[in-house]
């Protein structure tokens, strides 16, 4: 194909012009025209409109790319968020130019098959998704919603496709483009225009006759209500305007097309509606719009939706009757207006849906059918010499149109013709080629064959030349002897090698035979064989002997014989090649020594030797490897040790040989191998590198030795150590254990005896007690009989005798009478604080008792209280604890109430001691400015009841607080505290009682310990 054609077929594919001088004007002013084509849209009825701003954004999809048209339809679709009051519309109008300018690069297709495509497969599920789930909008008006979107997004495309091929946007772009579109495409965009451009024209003017029809009917509706209103009014005045079932009777003997509400009004206040659901609306906001005849439209107006406007918009007018303390507001809600609209309208973009479909395929299907001869035809064009020059038949199109088929006739005369005359040309091209190519070759052949003898004996000159120069010199420099012998023996020819190996000169052996210069005499006999049987061309060319150098040393020589046979076959000599091996033997049976020395000692340590090559594979080993490994020697040379090594060691010994190679270092490692019978074994193997003559690192070879029995003692010892750490740490436990029970046993024990002693001390002082506070009642009714003596004896004598007077005055009677009362109150007073604190040490004395009842926590608490009375007074160094209770309404619980005052005791016991220590570092001014305090706060939570303790000093480190609860923990000096309190207190809130205990502080704010019981006690 020539180059004009491959170019103007690539003018077929979308141009990518730069955004740059008249160019960006162009792109600007697209992206205006965009922006005005949504603006200057084409209204259906209530906001639904056809946009335009798209065919635009298409077109600079078109020229300049998805990217471009990406950013122009950001701005141009701007105008859907004011249109329609969301952005939703905006980001599918973006998505659709994106996916049709990512595609027109990608694909074959052109605009309006993307189009739909973008809208079948994204668009109308995309919209569909949003206007269901996020605006939550009704699915009939959804339906309408999402095929205006596509009927309007393919005519749209359409547009663009139209504007690009019938107008010269692009050569205003770029002077010297070429425009070439197919001419299917041509005939593609003009059958689907004259479809469904007139179709869609006139679907919008049948809506708009369809919207007035529909409007013109509730406005005349409204009006005909409001005059049978006005002439049926003068019926109710023989009534009393009263009535309000008359005003319903007369509501309901009207009937109308459509729903009506009636609403009774006085001074805009609703008396009575119809029907009873009926909601008036606000007349004093929104948009009223003057329809004639009295009848008005109202809509709510504001940032609402137009299509919400509408439905929630009424047709209405107002009865104003002389004489009637009323107004009658007859109102016609719009909705059911607006649903037949849109049913309308969803009937008729369904239709006009389908009717692009079917134009789509039948304009697809007929521009095929006019193009596929034409395509044909170009087919068999093309290359037009190539197929003119064989002999393959025309593939003509076969078609019915006339043109068409006069076109594929012309072309086959002509190809015909052509091929006749390329025909002839070629046999006489063909003639006169094969005459010269007979002469040439003649020529060519007689030349060739002279010039090869000519370079042929040269060569072979030249070739011998330098092989006898080649051999002079490997004569002359070998480090072996070159030597030969006549046929009587003699020495011939003598190199320096043999000069230096056996010590004569050339000039002093050639003519003297071999046997009286180098060969001992108990050899000659056997060299005088071998001499013989060379000439006659049998025996051995390799042999090793004792040669005599002419110092008379014994040399060990290794010689190389070979007769010299003429072309007749006669021999006429003997080469012979000699090389010194005198050390060579000396030092193999060093090495030989070696080896054996060390095999002997490798074998006695219980060792095997080996080497591996740089592949792995073991290339030597010594036959011990059966008793170490339980494979032969046999079944492990060219294999790798991984084939019988545990699978769980690979990894590890593969890292050690791979860094080994690396650093071409030495190397330690144990592993395990599985014998034939599957029986695990270990192996220790030192492993060093292998180097060859040349320093080049070629295997690794060592010594491994079984380490089974060892590591078996090894797993015993470990398996024996282990459990010895074990039972000792059992043991240590254990003691732990018993250490911290017998502390915990001899605190019970003295807390029971302690409670004991205290019931005891209880019960004695009680008794007394109880005595003196008896007597007090009839000790006051004595005091009071005396003192009316008293009274009534100095009023009868009011002049005592003297004695009786000076017995008044030394006993001081009107003190005694008058404080004698108070000191019985002061008795009283004592006493019954003695009968509670008696009553508290009986309470908190409960220590011992097996059996768990119900018990009131706020009386424990009170009773530990009264036990520390003395403990949160004011002191010489401080000043008195507050106690703050906050008590909550909490049920008697199931539990040990002596054991929980045990555990109140000791948490109050330590906020006092915590207190104390921080007055002790405070001021009288800090002390009085932030008094210590101790809350107690209890509530139900469910079926547990809820105890704080909380007091306000110092507070305790975290470091602290997670050990506080270990037994024997404490932080009070020596002597101050055993560390067994909280211990105990833990016991008996989590173990004895099924509860929980924490403890919250903060160092410088105080320490807080929350404590949760459950109602009934868990067993």
């Amino acid at each position: 194909m020539n180059n004009a054609l491959d170019q103007r077929k690539l003018c077929l594919k979308p141009p990518r012009f730069k955004l740059r001088g008249k160019n960006l004007v162009v792109f600007l002013g697209l992206t205006l025209a965009g922006f005005l084509g949504n603006y200057f849209s084409l209204p259906l009825f209530f906001g639904v409109d056809f946009l335009f701003g798209s065919v635009a954004t298409l077109l600079i999809a078109y020229c300049f790319g998805a990217r471009w048209a990406t950013l122009a339809a950001v701005i141009v679709n701007l105008y859907t968020i004011i249109l329609w009051g969301h952005p939703y519309s905006m980001i599918i109008l973006d998505l659709e130019v994106l996916w049709v300018g990512l595609g027109l690069r990608r694909s074959s297709l052109n605009l309006v098959p993307l189009t739909c495509l973008y809208w079948l497969s994204v668009g109308a599920p995309l919209g569909a998704l949003i206007y269901i789930f996020i605006l939550k909008i009704p699915a009939q008006l959804i339906t309408l919603v999402i095929l205006k979107l596509f009927v309007n997004g393919i005519l749209n495309a359409l547009i663009t496709n139209l504007i690009i091929v019938n107008t010269g946007l692009l050569g205003v772009l770029d002077t010297k483009y070429k425009r070439n579109y197919p001419f299917r495409q041509a005939i593609f965009n003009g059958l689907l225009a004259f479809t469904i451009i007139p179709v869609l024209l006139l679907i919008i003017v049948g809506s708009r006759f369809q919207f007035e029809g529909l409007q013109n009917q509730a406005i005349k509706t409204v009006a005909v209500l409001s005059e049978e209103f006005s002439e049926n009014l003068n019926i109710t005045r023989e009534y009393r305007w009263g009535d309000l079932n008359l005003f319903q009777a007369l509501i309901e003997a009207k009937r109308s097309p459509y729903p009506v509400n009636v609403f009774l009004l006085n001074n805009s206040n609703v008396v009575k509606q119809y029907p009873e659901t009926a909601e008036i609306f606000d007349l004093g906001s929104g948009v009223m719009e003057n329809k004639g005849n009295d009848v008005y439209h109202w809509k709510p107006g504001g940032s609402m939706a137009i299509m919400a406007q509408w439905q929630n918009s009424h047709y209405y007018t107002i009865v104003n009757e002389a004489g009637l303390p009323w107004q009658i507001l007859i109102a016609l809600p719009a909705q059911q207006m607006v649903r037949q609209l849109q049913q309308f309208y969803i009937r008729n973009l369904a239709v006009l849906l389908a009717i692009m479909g079917i134009s789509v395929f039948c304009a697809n299907t007929i521009s095929y059918r006019l193009i596929q001869p034409l395509r044909q035809l170009t087919e068999v064009s093309s290359n037009l010499p190539e197929k003119v020059s064989s002999e393959e038949p025309w593939k003509l199109p076969d078609t019915n149109i006339l043109e068409l088929t006069l076109l594929s006739m012309n072309f086959e005369v002509m190809a015909n013709a052509l091929r006749d005359r390329f025909k002839e040309i070629k046999q006489t091209n063909e003639q006169l080629e094969q005459r010269v190519v007979e002469r040439t070759q003649r020529l060519a052949e007689i030349n060739q064959t002279l010039a090869a003898e000519i370079q042929e004996r040269q060569r072979i000159e030249a070739e011998i030349r330098k092989s006898q120069q080649r051999l002079a010199l490997m004569v002359e420099q070998t480090p072996l002897a070159v030597m030969e012998w006549n046929m009587d023996f003699e020495v011939v020819s003598w190199n320096p090698a043999a000069e230096e190996i056996f010590g004569y000169r050339a000039e002093e052996a050639i003519g003297n035979r071999i046997v009286d210069l180098i060969v001992p005499p108990e050899c000659v006999d056997y060299v005088q064989q071998v001499m013989d049987d060379l000439i006659e061309q049998k025996g051995q060319t390799l042999s090793t002997n004792e040669n005599i150098h002419k110092d008379g040393r014994r040399i060990i020589c290794q010689w190389y014989n070979t007769p010299l046979i003429n072309p007749a076959g006669e021999c006429i000599g003997i080469a012979s090649m000699t090389q010194d091996i005198t050390e060579q033997q000396r030092a193999e049976a060093e090495l030989r020594e070696s080896e054996q020395r060390f095999r002997d000692v490798s074998e006695a340590a219980g060792e095997y030797l080996w080497e591996i090559d740089l592949d792995g594979c073991y290339t030597y080993v010594s036959e011990r490897v059966r008793e170490v490994k339980g494979y032969g020697v046999r079944d492990l040379l060219g294999r790798s040790p991984f084939d019988i090594m545990h699978k769980e060691d690979r990894p590890r010994v593969q890292q050690i040989l791979t860094q080994a190679t690396a650093e071409q270092s030495t190397f330690k490692l144990e592993h395990r191998n599985v014998t034939p019978d599957g029986e695990i074994v270990w192996e220790e193997v030192n492993g060093v590198p292998h180097f060859d003559n040349q320093g080049h690192l070629v295997g690794f070879r060592g010594a491994a030795l079984g380490i089974t029995a060892r590591k078996r003692s090894e797993l015993e010892l470990r398996q024996s150590e282990a459990q010895l750490r074990q039972k000792a740490e059992e043991l240590e436990k254990t003691l732990r254990e018993l250490q911290q029970t017998q502390s915990q046993l001899v605190q019970s024990e003295k807390m029971s005896s302690l409670g004991q002693l205290v019931a005891g001390v209880a019960h004695e002082i009680n008794n007394p007690v109880n005595f003196i506070y008896g007597n007090l009642t009839h000790a006051e009714e004595y005091v009071e009989d005396l003192l009316a003596v008293i009274a009534s004896y100095r009023e009868h004598y009011p002049e005592p005798v003297e004695p009786v007077q000076e017995e008044l005055e030394a006993s001081d009677v009107e003190f005694l009478v008058e404080d004698f009362p108070q000191l019985l109150n002061s008795m009283r007073e004592g006493a019954r604080r003695i009968r509670e604190i008696v009553a508290s040490l009986r309470n908190f004395s409960r220590l011992d008792e097996a059996e768990s009842k119900q018990a009131n926590l706020h009386e424990g608490i009170d009773n530990s209280l009264m036990i520390l009375r003395s403990r949160l007074k004011e002191t010489s160094h401080r000043r008195a604890i507050e106690v703050i209770r906050e008590y909550g309404e909490i049920p008697k619980i199931d539990c040990y109430p002596g054991q929980l005052n045990q555990v109140f005791l000791n948490i109050l016991a330590n906020a006092i001691d915590a207190l104390d220590e921080r007055d002790g570092d405070r001021s009288p001014e800090e002390m009085r400015e932030q008094p210590s305090c101790i809350w107690i706060r209890t509530q139900p939570q469910g079926d547990r009841v809820l105890i704080s303790i909380r007091d306000n000093g110092n507070g305790i480190p975290d470091r602290l607080r997670e050990t506080i609860f270990n037994p024997f923990f404490t932080t009070k000096p020596v002597g101050k505290g055993t560390g067994l309190g909280l211990s105990i207190t833990y016991q008996i809130i989590v173990e004895r009682h099924a509860g929980k205990i924490d403890c919250y502080s903060r160092l410088g704010e105080g320490t807080e310990f929350a404590i949760e019981i459950p109602v009934t006690r868990v067993t």
